[in-house]
């Protein structure tokens, strides 16, 4: 056991190819409902991403040499599926007839607009910290729009690689105007955040 250990430790102690496993780890957005007049007819939401693919290069040793590029289609976005909304700390479910609901909005050209963005992109620009502790830069890109955001994330190499954290963002920041209904009694915040755990694997 040890050596298997050991052997796995040595794998990505030098740069290294490596491959982001979607079965593996989890990529969700939190939604959040505005205080509006009518808010208890709101729900905040969780969205999975599903299908998503990642790719890059990983040295634990160095943590500036690393290369990190995720792919997220857009149309494989999943509305709050019951264990996600319990992972992002949201009490209660969603009914299947709105949890289609949302999703058909969410897709439509008023907001993501899958037709024409059919791609949640990020590309890192720089990886910087040791140990446990790293701040990830990058493209983040959607909705056609792109912006720089910078994250702090936890990794860990014991047991292969995971890299896990959040980073807030805006709708707007993207052209999305948020979710508005009834004259604007119920609605979305602008704010959003997303969360990830990303794990690799040698490729």
């Amino acid at each position: 056991m040890l050596n298997l250990l050991l052997l796995t430790q040595a794998a990505f102690a030098a740069p290294q190819d490596v491959a982001f496993l979607s079965n593996k780890g989890v990529l969700y957005v939190q939604v959040y409902k505005a205080a509006t007049l009518a808010a208890d007819l709101s729900h905040d939401h969780a969205i999975q991403a599903v299908g998503w693919s990642g790719k890059g290069t990983w040295d634990a040793e160095d943590y500036s040499a690393c290369n990190i590029s995720l792919s997220v289609p857009v149309n494989n976005l999943q509305v709050d599926k019951p264990e996600i909304r319990k992972m992002a700390g949201i009490e209660g479910t969603i009914s299947e007839s709105m949890r289609q609901d949302v999703k058909k909005h969410m897709l439509s050209d008023v907001q993501l607009d899958a037709d024409k963005y059919p791609m949640i992109t990020f590309q890192s620009t720089s990886c910087q910290g040791s140990g446990s502790s790293m701040t990830l830069k990058g493209n983040f890109t959607m909705h056609g729009k792109t912006n720089a955001i910078s994250v702090p994330v936890t990794v860990t190499n014991d047991n292969g690689l995971s890299i896990k954290g959040s980073f807030p963002l805006k709708a707007t920041d993207y052209g999305i105007e948020p979710y508005s209904a009834m004259f604007g009694a119920v609605g979305n915040k602008d704010e959003m955040k997303i969360t990830f755990d990303l794990v690799a694997a040698p490729k």
